[in-house]
């Protein structure tokens, strides 16, 4: 199993309850590629840059995951397909020796 990071920029315009439903979506979706989630923190809402979809605003989401390597890129496919995602960041965690 490999350690990746994950950042997801939600909607900033999802209540609370469906933010907790898109991340136990997110959660379902690792656990069913065999790999579980560590660690859940979300970094509140944030001003951007420039808008992204119309949004000038979104709402951070970090995450620590491990999964087996060969899940890692149909995982992320599957992330892309929901809705309440606008921005996503799938990083792999090397491990120092």
């Amino acid at each position: 199993m490999a350690r990746y990071g994950l950042i997801l920029g939600l909607k900033p315009n999802l209540s609370a309850d469906k933010q907790k439903k898109v991340l136990a979506k997110v959660e379902d979706l690792v656990v069913g590629a065999g790999g579980k989630v560590e660690e859940i923190k979300s970094k509140g809402s944030t001003s951007l840059a420039y808008p992204v979809s119309g949004f000038t605003e979104l709402i951070f989401v970090t995450i620590s995951l491990s999964i087996p390597e060969e899940k890692a890129e149909s995982l992320q496919k599957e992330l892309r397909l929901i809705k309440e995602i606008l921005r996503m960041m799938f990083l792999r965690e090397e491990v120092r020796r």
